[in-house]
C-alpha cells in the first residue's frame, strides 16, 4: 500500500519547497568548504543561482527526495561538530 502526501489532504508549495531545497544545498556546499578551508571561495548567491537553475525543472518528488538526502547530510554533519566540541572540551579539562 503507498500513501501519499495527497490522499492525507498536505498540498506542497512547490515555490518554498524548492527554496527551501536550494538553502539546504547552499548550507551543505557552505559547511564542505569550511571542511576543505576554501570559504573565502564560497559565494552563496552564486551557489544559490547555480543550485536553483539545477532544480528548476525537478518535480515535486525529487524536490522530496532531495529535501530529506540534504537534511540527513546537515544532521549528521551536525551531529559529529557537537561530537568533535565535546571531545575537544574534554582534552582541554584533561590537559589543565
Amino acid at each position: 500500500m503507498s500513501i501519499s502526501l495527497g490522499s492525507l489532504g498536505i498540498r506542497i508549495n512547490r515555490k518554498k519547497l524548492l527554496s527551501q531545497v536550494v538553502e539546504l544545498a547552499e548550507n551543505r556546499r557552505y559547511w564542505q568548504a569550511v571542511a576543505d578551508s576554501t570559504t573565502e571561495a564560497h559565494d552563496a548567491k552564486l551557489v544559490r543561482s547555480q543550485v536553483y537553475q539545477t532544480l528548476a525543472e525537478a518535480d515535486n518528488q525529487e524536490l522530496l527526495e532531495l529535501a530529506c538526502q540534504l537534511l540527513t547530510l546537515n544532521e549528521i554533519g551536525r551531529r559529529a561538530n557537537e561530537t568533535f566540541e565535546r571531545i575537544q572540551e574534554y582534552r582541554a579539562k584533561t590537559a589543565a
